[in-house]
């Protein structure tokens, strides 16, 4: 289990992960007390975020299902863009229409990083992404893939659509974020679309093995039963070999995930434009 209560704690916590997942991987004959749900992301009694992180071969990864309760269509196309969120929010909580996610013991998403489960977006679509401790990016795959998006596993979800969240904000080329972003990624060019006054980003992993191309979106990220915002990259050009949603950077920046959690449970008051606008 990873608890954050301080960005700095990270590589230690971390390192307690890793280490309990190998040795729940060779002490078969020890009793292992798994979570129901590996989206089961809770807030303790200290404000500190805390959730199940595991190797793809550790035993607790032997089905069990990630359940992320959907809108009802009728409930979703009439809250539109605009209105009805806190009634949406309420249907979506007590929701018994479920999507599942199986998660097993094999090498068929990612060969070498650690998962997890992450809900984005109103109406919720729940993706398996990497955790990399290297990065400090968060993105996924989305849809329109405007170049080229790798193959996604159906077990990592389905390709994320801004266009279909009515939560869904651009990130403008002019706002603080975008320049922030560009010289944490030591951008060399400006990272805008002009056109659309959106704030693009560009990352490449290792010796260009791997890369993602595309526009920076803020969007609603659930944990347990509650909501934040989250800015992460909406990726239109993907060079990458594994099969999960995308990857999200545990970094240290001012965009990093553990950075933009340190805030919760308060919200993102700078809502910007929809991401359809």
């Amino acid at each position: 289990m990873v608890i954050l209560e301080q960005p700095q704690l990270l590589l230690l916590l971390l390192l307690l992960v890793a280490a309990a997942a190998a040795t729940g991987a060779t002490a078969a004959d020890d009793e292992l007390e798994c979570p129901s749900s590996i989206f089961d992301h809770a807030v303790n009694s200290q404000g500190a975020i805390q959730f199940p992180v595991f190797h793809k071969k550790h035993q607790c990864l032997r089905p069990w299902s990630v359940r992320a309760t959907q809108a009802s269509s009728t409930g979703a196309s009439g809250a539109g863009k605009g209105g009805g969120l806190n009634n949406l929010q309420e249907e979506e909580i007590t929701s018994s229409s479920s999507t599942k996610i199986d998660v097993i013991e094999d090498s068929s998403i990612n060969d070498f990083l650690f998962l997890m489960a992450v809900s984005l977006g109103k109406p919720p679509v729940v993706n398996l992404v990497a955790i990399d401790t290297g990065s400090t990016l968060s993105w996924v795959q989305c849809q329109p893939c405007a170049v080229h998006c790798h193959t996604q596993s159906a077990k990592a979800g389905p390709i994320f659509d801004p266009g279909r969240s009515y939560t869904s904000r651009r990130v403008r080329c002019s706002s603080v974020k975008c320049g922030e972003l560009r010289y944490d990624l030591r951008l060399q060019q400006a990272n805008c679309m002009e056109k659309e006054d959106s704030c693009t980003y560009s990352v490449t992993y290792g010796n260009g093995w791997a890369y993602s191309v595309g526009k920076m979106v803020t969007d609603t990220l659930r944990i347990g039963d509650s909501f934040m915002d989250l800015m992460f990259g909406c990726s239109m050009d993907v060079k990458y070999s594994e099969f999960e949603a995308g990857i999200f950077g545990f970094g240290s920046s001012s965009f990093s995930f553990f950075e933009q959690l340190a805030g919760y449970p308060e919200a993102s008051s700078n809502k910007g434009e929809s991401a359809s606008s």
